[in-house]
């Protein structure tokens, strides 16, 4: 069974004080993964325990790293952890203090199945997966509580476009009241922590990819949905402009900070059943 990566993730985490090599690299795994939710290897038809991720912890002293404590920051799957000299330690400019900040990557394999053995639950060959549909970018910009005219699955989705991935970010227009700005920032911010690897791995063309955000602001109507759309750079986009993310109020100056929130589910048509390699 060929050993395919699916996806990288990565965070930073920090220990403000206590100059804890390992809270510090728990953290910033923990960043890593809790940005992202992963629903691609049950959507190719394996289990999520199937899973293998190979974790990479970058501080300034490996030697101090309790690899099992790091390892077993995963929720399901196999982990592996290899410690590197990398983060940064920022000294205090009083005292012996020090900040220590990691870095974390998250590599996520799964063997899959290459169609020699079959398989036990009617695989269908990768194949038969849906070709491209048409140019790699729409524009189906929505407001709540409005739907597309073809939607037939979750979202607004084709029939049969299974999820993916659920990223979430967040993005602020400090000055200027800007809510398209502070979305675009919050997309931004939701795609730069994790890589599709997918897409290369199985010769699966991203054009396919069927791209859902969900942004929240306390004023919806003012979005331009097509440059939030903008922000993705493959697939079919939809944008959903809804009440939430958070106005931050300074009534003595009369200003506002605009905090926005993101969402982005990317779906791809699979075949039924267990995702089989083309031979």
């Amino acid at each position: 069974m060929p050993r395919k990566r699916l996806v990288v993730e990565w965070g930073r985490g920090t220990d403000l004080q206590g100059r804890d090599y390992t809270k510090a690299a728990v953290r910033a795994l923990s960043d890593a993964l809790r940005r992202n939710s992963l629903t691609v290897a049950p959507a190719l038809g394996y289990p999520r325990e199937s899973m293998e991720v190979e974790i990479t912890i970058g501080v300034a002293r490996p030697e101090e790293v309790d690899r099992e404590a790091v390892a077993a920051t995963i929720p399901y799957g196999r982990a592996t952890v290899d410690v590197v000299r990398g983060g940064l330690d920022v000294p205090a400019d009083e005292g012996d203090g020090m900040t220590v900040i990691a870095n974390a990557s998250a590599v996520v394999w799964l063997e899959l199945d290459d169609g020699s053995g079959g398989s036990a639950d009617g695989a269908t060959n990768g194949q038969a997966r849906a070709p491209a549909r048409g140019p790699a970018k729409g524009r189906a910009g929505e407001r709540e509580g409005e739907g597309r005219a073809d939607a037939s699955g979750p979202g607004g989705a084709p029939a049969g476009a299974r999820r993916i991935i659920l990223e979430s970010g967040s993005g602020a227009d400090l000055r200027g009241e800007d809510v398209t700005r502070a979305a675009r920032r919050a997309v931004r911010d939701a795609l730069h922590h994790s890589s599709l690897a997918l897409f290369g791995s199985l010769g699966i063309d991203p054009a396919t990819m069927r791209v859902e955000i969900r942004i929240g602001v306390q004023r919806p109507d003012d979005v331009d949905l097509d440059a939030v759309a903008g922000e993705v750079p493959h697939g079919d986009v939809a944008v959903d402009a809804r009440i939430g993310g958070l106005d931050i109020v300074d009534a003595e100056r009369g200003t506002r900070i605009v905090v926005a929130t993101a969402a982005v589910i990317a779906r791809l048509p699979l075949p039924d059943g267990r995702y089989v390699l083309p031979r």
